[in-house]
Order: structure tokens, then C-alpha cells, then sequence
């Protein structure tokens, strides 16, 4: 998790809506809505668009607590994602489009003019585009957690190439290493040789890191 006295170390709203969403994307969804709840105060906060990133965080995080990746969208979700894209030209809409057109090849073009002078007074400024992508296109759910013997990473990837699961104990040591060849699949992590603890695992794409969580284990 995250201390929110380090959170509010960053400094406006688009810094702030990045550091919730790179938290969202490791699956740590508490911790980013104490850092979105306190946004309402910033300079610049606009509730409308609030509240639709707000129903795409609530979308994803509905996705991560079934088990099931943003490729297994119900269709009464989807509609929800396509009412956001058409509802602005902000950030919540480009967000909403990547998804559908990632994974559903539901495209639209969208632009986002955002002339530097009035940056600070639009809703939502832009993420930059490679965190935004990260965020939805690279992912880890981990069932169950914690683990009673077995787990299983289901994960989905953008990029097909060299990718890994690392698996780290508490002292950051790896204990295993899973190659990832395909861009969306399942591993099953038998964690009995394993003692009771706190594990992290890591999600690679070449030496970038892209997904990071915790998973205990109660054998």
C-alpha cells in the first residue's frame, strides 16, 4: 500500500490522477481511492468528468474482484464505456476508447485539444498515452489470494514478446520464473513448497516492469 501523506506529495490533479491510475493498474484499488477521494479539493477539480473516470475505475475494479480481464466485458458494461466515450472529448473518453478498441475493435478517432494556457482549467488533464496503455492493456488477477495451495495468475499483455512472471519472497529474492509466450493465458503457482508469508509478483515485458502485487500464502 501507500502512505496518503507520500500521495499528497504530488503536486495537481493530473499527477494525482496518474498515481491512482498506475495504482489501479497493480490491482492496489483501496489505496487508489483514498488517493481519488481527496481530489474534490484541488484546483481545477471538476465533478462531471470526476465521475466518469470515476465509473471506468469502478468498471475495472467490478472486473478485477470477479476474476475476469477487460476481454470479458458483459455487454451492459460495454454500453457503459461507450456512453462515456460519446459524453466528452477528455481523458475519461480517450480511456474509455482504448478499452474498446484494444480488446473489442470498437474504434473511434478522438481528439483531445488541450491548449497549454488552459491546461490547469480542464477537467481531467491527459495521462501520458504509454502509462494509460499500460495501465489497461497489461494486467494480473490472482485467484484465489490468498493461497491455500494453488494459485493461478491469469494475466493479459499488449505486446508480443519476450515477457516473464517473476515470483519474489520478502526479501525480494526470486523463487520462481514463469515465461510468458502468448498474450493473454493462466499460470498455476503451487505454493505448498512455499512457507507461510507475504510474496510480490512481478509481470516483465523485456525489463519493463508492467504489473506488481502481493499474494499470501496460508498452506
Amino acid at each position: 500500500g501507500i502512505h496518503i501523506d507520500f500521495a499528497c506529495g504530488f503536486q495537481g490533479l493530473g499527477a494525482k490522477y496518474l498515481l491512482a491510475g498506475n495504482y489501479a493498474g497493480n490491482n492496489q484499488y483501496e489505496t487508489a481511492l483514498q488517493i481519488l477521494g481527496g481530489l474534490s479539493t484541488q484546483d481545477g477539480f471538476n465533478a462531471v468528468e470526476h465521475a466518469r473516470y470515476m465509473d471506468i475505475f469502478m468498471l475495472r475494479k467490478a472486473v478485477y474482484q470477479s476474476n475476469r480481464i477487460l476481454s470479458q466485458l458483459s455487454e451492459e458494461e460495454k454500453s457503459a464505456l461507450c456512453d462515456i466515450r460519446e459524453a466528452s472529448d477528455m481523458s475519461s473518453s480517450v480511456i474509455a476508447n482504448n478499452i474498446l478498441c484494444f480488446w473489442y475493435n470498437d474504434c473511434q478517432e478522438i481528439e483531445v485539444p488541450i491548449p497549454e494556457s488552459e491546461q490547469q482549467l480542464r477537467k481531467i488533464p491527459t495521462m501520458p498515452t504509454a502509462t494509460v496503455l499500460n495501465n489497461i492493456y497489461n494486467s494480473v488477477v490472482v485467484y484465489p489470494n490468498p493461497s491455500h495451495g494453488f494459485t493461478t495468475f491469469s494475466y493479459q499483455i499488449e505486446r508480443e514478446e519476450k515477457a516473464t512472471l517473476e515470483i519474489h519472497d520478502i526479501t525480494g529474492k526470486i523463487i520462481e520464473t514463469f515465461l510468458i509466450k502468448e498474450k493473454r493465458g493462466d499460470i498455476l503457482w503451487d505454493s505448498r513448497k512455499y512457507g507461510n508469508a507475504i510474496y510480490i509478483y512481478e509481470m516483465k515485458i523485456g525489463a519493463e516492469k508492467v504489473a506488481v502485487g502481493k499474494i499470501v500464502v496460508e498452506n
